[in-house]
């Protein structure tokens, strides 16, 4: 497998970086319904719906735009009601009235079922849905809106082959550079190949001023307002508090996603466009900072896994938060790895605990230690290659976590998903 030539990072981006409404779970779980609603000449009668343990574990508990419900049952009715995929992952968007009504019915009739399928350990999600004599099934897998397959009453309308050893994930081809490999590739793009980076950053800071100006019940946002004012990180926190509360509260606001989520899109943009407010950097400083940002991201969650026992909007998209800071602030590549090693030691034992409201709490707390991590760096502060888990080169930094969230956490996730689904005697 070679490596991204910058034709094909920029398309990359343009797949990765866009509108997301609610929590992109649900947004999944919705999306594949609907997929397979679109076959079907009646209204759904009957919904199954399998999927992954951390798509279900990340999508139980969060709210959903427009919708006074939680819960994945509620976000497959929700999308088979709605019938079309032509919104993606802003697919919540399309909620009225009468569906709302409609998928409320199904739920709480019994008509829709949910399984998890604990030997999926990437993406997954599958969506049988009965309509008379009908049945139409949809399954998407290893990203959020990758659709493999759509079939109506056995007859396959749609397939796209799974090539063997690949998770079909462009990423997976930047798993072939280095850090600093990226970096000079974004130096390559011309900066009016990159500006609409900033204007998606630019959504996002509008998600976090809504959210001061209307705090969500669970006060993260209020209490970081009152307590956080005075300096660049207390503006970087409060703001990634406040619109990751927000999002995950509900939020009828689409935001701007990072690797196909929408947290992680706030994680790594917010604090860049406060840096770049106080360090008074331009639009093309802020937008190549912005790119390469959204790919170490993307980098950095092929090699961990989107959806693991480990918070991978800590892990990856504040610790590509933490490297980009370096780059916008004109360090050198060695310091962008030592940004990356010092987060290593940081936040690398942050469990994933599923997206909800608390989410806000992390990712502020992850931020604070992404701007300490890149001011250290830049100040050739690094933590020790032989601390912990850190290690000599940022791309075997990245390769330990992994390690530690996918053989040495194998059994946290279930154990994660068992307390969760504990507190609602749920049986899945």
């Amino acid at each position: 497998m070679g490596k991204v030539d910058k034709e094909e990072a920029l398309k990359f981006l343009m797949e990765t970086v866009k509108p997301s409404l609610g929590c992109t779970e649900p947004a999944c779980a919705a999306l594949c319904a609907a997929a397979a609603a679109e076959q079907l000449l009646n209204a759904p009668e009957k919904i199954s719906i399998t999927l992954n343990s951390g798509l279900y574990k990340n999508g139980m508990s969060v709210a959903i735009p427009g919708f006074n419900r939680v819960g994945m049952d509620y976000a497959a009715a929700l999308g088979a009601m709605i019938g079309s995929t032509k919104d993606d992952l802003q697919i919540f968007k399309s909620i009225t009235p009468e569906i709302e009504k409609n998928a409320k019915v199904l739920v709480e009739s019994g008509h829709v079922s949910v399984t998890v399928d604990y030997a999926q350990k990437g993406i997954y999600a599958s969506c049988e849905i009965v309509s008379g004599k009908d049945i139409a099934r949809a399954v998407i897998q290893n990203a959020h809106t990758n659709l493999v397959l759509v079939s109506l009453n056995g007859e396959i309308r749609f397939q796209k082959e799974l090539q063997s050893g690949s998770s079909m994930d462009p990423a997976d081809t930047l798993k072939e550079m280095t850090i600093g490999e990226i970096s000079r590739l974004v130096d390559s793009m011309e900066p009016s190949e990159l500006d609409w980076l900033v204007d998606g950053a630019n959504r996002n800071i509008e998600v976090a001023a809504y959210g001061l100006q209307n705090p969500s019940p669970v006060g993260i946002a209020a209490a970081l307002e009152q307590n956080f004012c005075t300096s660049e990180v207390d503006a970087m926190m409060r703001l990634v508090g406040a619109a990751i509360e927000s999002r995950l509260d509900g939020c009828q606001y689409a935001v701007t996603s990072s690797a196909g989520a929408g947290s992680k899109g706030l994680a790594l943009t917010i604090p860049l466009s406060i840096a770049a407010e106080y360090g008074k950097k331009d639009r093309e400083e802020l937008s190549k900072a912005l790119a390469f940002g959204h790919l170490v991201n993307s980098y950095i969650n092929a090699v961990v896994g989107k959806l693991s026992a480990v918070c991978t909007c800590a892990a990856a998209a504040s610790t590509a938060a933490s490297a980009a800071l370096v780059k916008l602030w004109g360090g050198t590549e060695e310091q962008m790895g030592y940004a990356i090693r010092n987060m290593t030691g940081t936040v690398s034992g942050m469990i994933c605990d599923g997206g909800k409201t608390g989410c806000a709490m992390k990712l502020s707390m992850a931020t604070s230690a992404a701007y300490l991590s890149a001011r250290m760096a830049i100040q050739n502060a690094s933590l020790r290659e032989s601390d912990g888990i850190c290690a000599l080169s940022p791309e075997q930094c990245i390769e330990n976590i992994a390690q530690i969230a996918n053989a040495g956490m194998a059994n946290v996730d279930s154990e994660i998903l068992r307390i969760m689904l504990g507190k609602k005697n749920d049986k899945i």
